[in-house]
């Protein structure tokens, strides 16, 4: 009878830094440039309420970059994100749309994490 041969697969993951955790402020946030499907992809991450989140820089109901025309993702109060096109305003956390032309749907979230102090996006 012959021996059973059991495969294992790995999932390997790739960590890019983005920022060091120290160097972006409460309420602020960072754009930075990678690589999905092929394709030159803009991101961004923001510190909200003491937590990273992170976004495709690409707002779901024109596909234009949130920040166009302006320095920043957030409202003047910083309490949403907010697109530059049509006024749309997005709950920080979970990238839902909450004013604005919302029926396309949310922003697209990107997996990252925080290790010894720096951000990185999770590929």
């Amino acid at each position: 009878m012959p021996a059973m041969i059991s495969e294992t697969f790995l999932s390997i993951q790739t960590f890019a830094p983005i920022i060091k955790a120290g160097e972006l402020a409460e309420g602020h946030s960072k754009t930075f440039s990678f690589t999905k499907d092929g394709a030159k992809t803009e991101g961004f991450v923001i510190r909200f309420q003491g937590e990273f989140f992170a976004y495709i820089n690409r707002c779901p109901h024109t596909a234009q970059p949130l920040d166009e025309d302006r320095d920043g993702m957030f409202n003047a109060d910083h309490s949403h994100l907010y697109c530059d096109e049509h006024a749309a305003l997005f709950n920080p956390r979970t990238g839902v749309c909450v004013s604005g032309p919302c029926p396309i749907g949310p922003l697209t979230k990107l997996p990252i994490a925080v290790q010894d102090g720096i951000i990185y996006l999770v590929a």
